[in-house]
């Protein structure tokens, strides 16, 4: 379907949030200067709003010296071919679609990105500061070639278009969610992130150690609600003294108490997800707990069920136990990230995850994700 017939057909059957695309955009060369030049100037747009968290992350991997680095870092890797690309983005994390938006942006792509009718506050305000961007002569370009639509799920005949109109689909969604849609419109070319779990192995020697564990963990568990797929939902103890973890839970009480984010529902749920997973697997006996505002602490004398972790779903619950070696942490392919504390280059090696970063940085954006190079699939 041509690009006028596809427009047509989404201002009679959905709502436009931001954009205008062209309708016979020009085509551009990945990473053109003109493309690097909007992209940074959103990313110093949004700054000068002094916006939430995890848009000011946003903001900050797509400042102009990490865009530069890209384009140098793929050099003359990527053709000059314009995909038309239909993105799906998810309820619960408020910001992860407008990376792989902006990457394919940047290799000269045009773009239709369909918001969730149950995105959250975050998401809403990085759409209007999209839209208070596109409308200024530096933010056209995006406006151009991004198109920010909002229907229900259930307008599938809709999702079934825009499937037939694009080159290369992206969807952010669960196991269930990409299965729905690919009922509805399978496509051979598709980018999919399904459910994936992420823990945390913090081995300290020191109140020191614990109390700056603490922090850098609270800025990977607390965003999202703990709810993105890099969000860690277990701890588990690499040879820590119970002293030691005391410091670390005060601390990280501390963290919490300072930067309130959990709210009474999000509490409200931690309960209720807990006794689903205990009743799901009675073999789960916690041995200890710690409850906070923001957070329950269920320690168990072993963690081997993957099933708990899968079905963990978030808004600050954190599972813990010990281990003597990286050997008992879990194998399996939805585990996605493993933040660690204390933890040698060489021992690191002997984590099996699709990533291994340091502790306070599991919900950095990396163009390569979960072992995916988006800029070549985009491309």
């Amino acid at each position: 379907m041509k690009l006028g017939g596809v427009v047509t057909l989404l201002n009679e059957q959905v709502q436009t949030l931001v954009g205008e695309l062209e309708q016979e955009p020009s085509n551009l060369f990945a990473f053109e200067q003109s493309l690097i030049d909007t992209v940074a100037e959103f990313s110093d747009f949004i700054l000068k709003h002094r916006p939430s968290a995890e848009i000011v992350a946003l903001a900050f991997w797509c400042r102009r010296s990490n865009i530069k680095n890209l384009a140098t870092h793929y050099g003359e890797q990527l053709r000059l071919r314009q995909n038309k690309v239909f993105h799906i983005t998810p309820a619960n994390v408020d910001t992860v679609f407008l990376y792989t938006v902006l990457l394919s942006f940047l290799v000269g792509n045009i773009n239709i990105v369909r918001l969730s009718s149950r995105r959250g506050a975050i998401s809403d305000e990085l759409v209007g500061l999209i839209q208070r961007f596109v409308d200024t002569d530096k933010g056209a370009l995006l406006g151009s070639r991004c198109l920010f639509i909002a229907y229900p799920a259930s307008q599938s005949q809709v999702t079934a278009t825009l499937s037939k109109w694009c080159d290369k689909r992206v969807i952010w969604g669960g196991d269930d969610a990409i299965l729905q849609i690919n009922q509805v419109a399978p496509v051979a070319n598709e980018l999919a992130f399904p459910d994936r779990f992420s823990i945390s192995v913090l081995r300290l020697s020191s109140e020191q150690d614990a109390k700056l564990a603490a922090k850098q963990f609270f800025t990977d568990y607390q965003s999202f609600n703990q709810q993105a797929c890099s969000s860690p939902k277990a701890i588990y103890w690499l040879c820590t003294k119970p002293a030691i973890q005391d410091c670390f839970w005060d601390a990280l009480a501390k963290c919490a108490d300072d930067h309130p984010q959990f709210e009474l529902n999000h509490q409200l749920n931690r309960h209720i997800n807990t006794q689903m997973l205990l009743m799901a697997d009675l073999s789960l006996k916690p041995i200890r707990s710690i409850s906070h505002p923001s957070y329950l602490m269920l320690e168990f004398e072993r963690l081997n069920s993957l099933s708990i972790l899968d079905a963990h779903e978030g808004n600050g619950l954190i599972l813990s136990t010990n281990i003597d070696s990286l050997a008992q942490l879990p194998e399996d392919e939805k585990l996605q990230t493993v933040g660690y504390f204390g933890i040698s280059k060489d021992m690191v090696e002997d984590i099996h995850a699709l990533r291994k970063t340091p502790l306070g940085s599991a919900l950095q954006f990396n163009h390569i994700w979960d072992g995916v190079d988006l800029v070549k699939r985009l491309n």
